[in-house]
């Protein structure tokens, strides 16, 4: 993957390996930024990347600027999902015996906050682009 290629080799245990645990942080000005729906197109990384920038290749830096960590649950699931997370036995049990119509609620509060992701607007995404390449 494009990202892991970029980051910094170190010396762990004896071996060399990628410093997967660095973080970089970003701040860009107001104008750089705008909030996409994602109600209203894509819902994934990948494609809110294409769609937006014509490449997915940016997807990383849309992660990057929202704190997602995981890019499936960190993202809006659609209604399926989490009607499917819901009625998991294991899913329950892990969320305190949660009866499902309760925890599909729960789910369904907690991915109306996803609904809006930060973007970066398209005539600046090269050049954060090449200021994170230059920071690594």
């Amino acid at each position: 993957m494009q990202y892991f290629k970029n980051l910094k080799t170190i010396n762990y245990d004896g071996n060399k390996v990628k410093n997967i645990m660095e973080r970089f942080y970003v701040t860009l000005e107001d104008s750089a930024v705008f909030f996409y729906d994602t109600e209203k197109g894509k819902k994934d990384l990948y494609s809110i990347s294409f769609e937006l920038y014509g490449s997915e290749k940016y997807w990383w830096i849309l992660a990057l600027i929202n704190n997602v960590n995981d890019t499936f649950f960190d993202m809006p699931l659609d209604d399926t999902t989490i009607y499917q997370i819901s009625i998991d036995p294991e899913q329950q049990e892990a969320t305190g015996s949660l009866d499902a119509s309760t925890l599909y609620d729960s789910l369904i509060d907690i991915n109306k906050d996803k609904k809006y992701i930060r973007a970066v607007r398209s005539n600046r995404i090269n050049e954060l682009y090449i200021e994170f390449k230059r920071s690594i």
